[in-house]
C-alpha cells in the first residue's frame, strides 16, 4: 500500500485527543515540537533550542523546563504526516513549530486539524495552506500573496515598466510564480514575460538573453538556487539597468557573504516592519530568525494561559505580540500574519534598509 494510501486511511480513524490523552505534565517537562525538512538544519535546529534555552533560564512553566523535540520530514512523500503524528501520539507535544516546504506543511496540518494542537508555521509561504481555514494553523511568513502585493507596489514605486518572472518546477516556486503573475495582470494589465530556467542549468545566457530582447525593467526571482545566484551576477553586468528582486525564498537561500558580492544591488524581500532590532536582518539568518520567533511565540503563549491547546491557540490567533526579531505579530482569520512587508538591498556587499537605499 502507497505511503498516500496509508497517510489518508490513518487519518480516518485519527481523533481529536481528549484532555486525558494529554497527562498535565509528563517527566516534569513542557515538550514543544520542530519539523524540519532535513536534519542538516542545523541553524535552525540551534535557534529553537536557543528560544527554549531562554525561556529556561527564566524558570521554565512553573519551574518546569521546556523540552525541544525534532522530527525530520526528509525521505518519501507522506514522511510529514508520519512525523507530526509522532510528535503529537508519542512525543506528547503542546504545540509544533514547522520550517517546512509546502508539501509537508499540508500533511503537518492535516494532523494539527486532527488532534487540535497549534501548528505554526515558519518557512512555506504557499497560499492553500491558509485557504483551508484549519484553526490550529498560523504561519509568520507572509504568504504568496502578500509577498507578490508587495514587491509589485515596490515596482509600481520605481516606475513599472516591464517585468519578468523566473520559473522553476519546485513547487513552492510555482505557487510563487502563479501569485506573481495574477497580481501583475491586475496591477499592471499585462503578464510578466516568464523565463523557465531549470535549477540544475549552469549556463544563465538563454536567460540574459530572453530579458535583453524583451527590453525588461525588473526580474522577480522566487526561489534561491545556484543558477538563480549566478544569473544575478551576470545580469550585473550585462544588463545593469535591470533590478532584480527576490522573495523571501531566496532570501533564505542565501547563507554566505560570498553570495552577497554576487547580489550587488538586489532587492530582497526580508521581515515585516517593526522589528525590535531595526537593524536588517542577514540574510544567512532569516530561516533561523522565523524559527526562533515561532518558537517562542509558543513558548509565550503557554506561560500565558497554561497547558490547555484550545487556549494556547487562542492566545496566539486572538491577540497583538510585539518584539520579534521578525517584527510583531498579529494573525488575520486565517492564520496569515499581517502587517506591512520589509525589504532591503545589497549594496557593496552588505544588507542596509531599503529607506536607507536612495
Amino acid at each position: 500500500m502507497s505511503l498516500f494510501i496509508l497517510y489518508f486511511t490513518f487519518l480516518a480513524w485519527l481523533s481529536p485527543l481528549s484532555e486525558t490523552d494529554l497527562n498535565p505534565i509528563q517527566d516534569k517537562t513542557v515538550t514543544i515540537g520542530l519539523l524540519v525538512s532535513h536534519k542538516s538544519q542545523n541553524e535552525i535546529i540551534h535557534a529553537a533550542e536557543l528560544a527554549i534555552e531562554t525561556k529556561n533560564l527564566k524558570g521554565g512553566f512553573n519551574g518546569h523546563p521546556f523540552k525541544l523535540v525534532v522530527r525530520s520530514t526528509e525521505g518519501p512523500w507522506g514522511a510529514g504526516s508520519k512525523e507530526s503524528v509522532s510528535l503529537v501520539y508519542e512525543d506528547d507535544v503542546r504545540a509544533f513549530v514547522g520550517s517546512l516546504d509546502g508539501r509537508n506543511g499540508h500533511l503537518a496540518e492535516q494532523v494539527a486539524a486532527k488532534s487540535h494542537l497549534a501548528y505554526l508555521e515558519t518557512r512555506t509561504s504557499e497560499p492553500t495552506l491558509s485557504q483551508a481555514y484549519v484553526p490550529w494553523f498560523l504561519r509568520i511568513v507572509p504568504n504568496d500573496n502578500q509577498q507578490a502585493q508587495a514587491i509589485l507596489d515596490l515596482i509600481g514605486e520605481k516606475g513599472r515598466g516591464k517585468t519578468a518572472l523566473l520559473l522553476s518546477e519546485d513547487y513552492d516556486a510555482k505557487y510563487a510564480a502563479k501569485a506573481l503573475t495574477k497580481y501583475s495582470a491586475q496591477t499592471n494589465g499585462i503578464s510578466p514575460l516568464i523565463i523557465a530556467v531549470n535549477p540544475n542549468e549552469s549556463s544563465t545566457k538563454s536567460a540574459v538573453d530572453q530579458l535583453k530582447k524583451a527590453g525588461s525593467d525588473h526580474l522577480i526571482i522566487p526561489y534561491y538556487s545556484d543558477t538563480a545566484l549566478r544569473l544575478v551576477a551576470d545580469l550585473r553586468e550585462k544588463l545593469p539597468h535591470l533590478k532584480v528582486y527576490g522573495t523571501l525564498a531566496f532570501s533564505m537561500g542565501i547563507n554566505s557573504r560570498s553570495d552577497l558580492k554576487n547580489l550587488e544591488g538586489m532587492i530582497l524581500l526580508q521581515a515585516f516592519k517593526g522589528a525590535d532590532d531595526q537593524s536588517p536582518i542577514h540574510p544567512g539568518k532569516l530561516a533561523s530568525s522565523y524559527t526562533f520567533d515561532g518558537v517562542t511565540l509558543i513558548l509565550n503563549a503557554i506561560l500565558k494561559v497554561g497547558l490547555d491547546r484550545e487556549s494556547i491557540s487562542d492566545f496566539l490567533a486572538g491577540g497583538d505580540h510585539p518584539n520579534g526579531k521578525t517584527g510583531p505579530f498579529r494573525f488575520d482569520d486565517m492564520g496569515n500574519r499581517t502587517g506591512n512587508i520589509r525589504f532591503v538591498q545589497i549594496l557593496n556587499g552588505e544588507v542596509v534598509s531599503l529607506m536607507e537605499c536612495q
